[in-house]
């Protein structure tokens, strides 16, 4: 019911108990996920970030990718589609792995 109101337009402020919807609150929650993996890497505690997205272009999540990074995250990520991204730069994004998903790997070609 409560997804199928937003997308009518007949709720405008959805609050979701377990899904993350853009515009609503997808962008804070990853922001807040990532950053709780940097803490706990610079706590020395276990840390890492695997992603599966349709592209990755929102300049906080990538700044917060680009700090987790630098404090020692490991992150894989699998982009279907475009990323502004740049893996594997020492110093910059040195844990960071992106794979991209082209031609007859993609789940449903068009």
């Amino acid at each position: 019911g409560l997804l199928f109101n937003v997308l009518t337009g007949n709720l405008s402020k959805p609050k979701f108990n377990h899904l993350l919807v853009a515009p609503f609150d997808l962008q804070r929650k990853m922001v807040e996920m990532i950053n709780a993996e940097t803490a706990a890497a610079k706590k020395g505690k276990p840390s890492g970030i695997f992603a599966k997205v349709n592209s990755l272009v929102d300049p906080l999540v990538i700044d917060a990718l680009y700090r987790a990074s630098q404090a020692g995250v490991p992150i894989d990520l699998v982009v279907r589609g475009i990323c502004c991204l740049v893996p594997g730069v020492p110093g910059m994004s040195p844990t960071i792995r992106v794979r991209s998903v082209l031609g007859r790997f993609l789940e449903h070609s068009r």
